[in-house]
């Protein structure tokens, strides 16, 4: 048999075992394609707009938003305790408009005790500030113009000449220079006296500024009211039945200022009163005068100086 003739003979035998094959492997891939897991199709217009199916308990959890945080705690006020200690330090320092923000707070705090420290050291820096070249909200800014003095500038701003000349380190009130700037109190004082307390609280536009002791009229002869200061005399002469004692002598009482009260509103005239010194420190916080409000000579000093004619007072019980 020719060599050709046997290949042609063994072809077809191995052609049944490849179909065979083939067959097997198709079967197999229906069945794999059957058997998957099958799925529902989602309709298109409902993909977006149904809502979300069950979640299985097998099923991770929706991703919440985070809640919201919790509202701060309100910030607890300072103690008076540690504002009184702020203000030390800040006093210290020499920092005393800030020791003056904190002195004030600690009075708003309620003192809690510490009452009499905090205003013995408030009045101090107080008079400190208004007494130099410190920047405080109280103060305006006055450049000099042509032929200003310091009387005609305190008029206008309500306060004391004494004060600017002494505040701006002037050594010559009769000698200012046009376009000289100077820092002037523009703030207002109020005088308060309390004939049980024999003191005076003095106020800077409704604000603590200084705590004074003083003496008060015998058997209430003080009286009590509203008034204004409508006039002061440095070394004052005392006139007494309207007989003449100099300053000097020694049966002169008012020491070395006199501030003299005018009644205001629907107060009683009362005439011959006023605010003055005395050479007799022993009846400071006593009521021994003939009516008048008495202060230690230092005392009626300082406050001589700054404050102006006009400066209302206000006397009660």
């Amino acid at each position: 048999m020719r060599s050709g003739d046997l290949d042609s003979f063994k072809e077809p035998s191995r052609r049944p075992w490849i179909l065979v094959a083939v067959l097997l492997a198709a079967g197999a891939a229906v069945y794999w394609y059957r058997q998957r897991p099958q799925r529902p199709p989602v309709p298109a217009e409902t993909r977006e707009t149904s809502a979300p199916a069950a979640i299985s308990a097998s099923s991770p959890a929706p991703r919440q938003a985070p809640p919201p945080p919790a509202p701060a705690a309100p910030a607890k006020p300072e103690s008076s305790g540690r504002l009184l200690d702020q203000g030390r330090a800040h006093e210290a320092a020499g920092n005393l408009p800030e020791a003056r923000r904190c002195y004030l707070a600690a009075l708003a705090a309620g003192a809690a005790g510490n009452a009499a420290e905090i205003e013995r050291r408030l009045g101090k820096v107080n008079v400190e500030l208004i007494s130099g070249p410190h920047a405080m909200p109280e103060k305006v800014t006055h450049t000099v113009q042509r032929g200003e003095s310091l009387d005609a500038i305190a008029g206008r701003y309500g306060t004391t000449s004494e004060l600017i000349q002494k505040g701006n380190g002037i050594a010559n009130a009769n000698m200012i220079r046009m376009g000289q700037s100077l820092r002037v109190l523009s703030g207002k004082f109020e005088l308060g006296v309390s004939r049980a307390r024999n003191d005076m609280l003095v106020t800077l536009n409704g604000a603590f500024f200084k705590r004074y002791p003083i003496g008060s009229g015998k058997d209430g002869k003080t009286p009590v009211g509203t008034f204004q200061i409508v006039d002061k005399e440095k070394n004052p002469t005392w006139w007494p039945e309207g007989r003449e004692v100099p300053f000097g002598h020694p049966d002169n009482i008012l020491g070395t200022r006199w501030m003299s009260l005018r009644a205001t509103g629907g107060t009683a005239d009362a005439r011959g009163y006023g605010i003055h010194g005395t050479w007799d420190d022993a009846s400071i916080g006593k009521s021994e005068s003939a009516g008048c409000v008495r202060m230690r000579n230092g005392d009626v000093e300082e406050l001589f100086t700054f404050v102006p004619r006009g400066t209302p007072v206000v006397i009660k019980d």
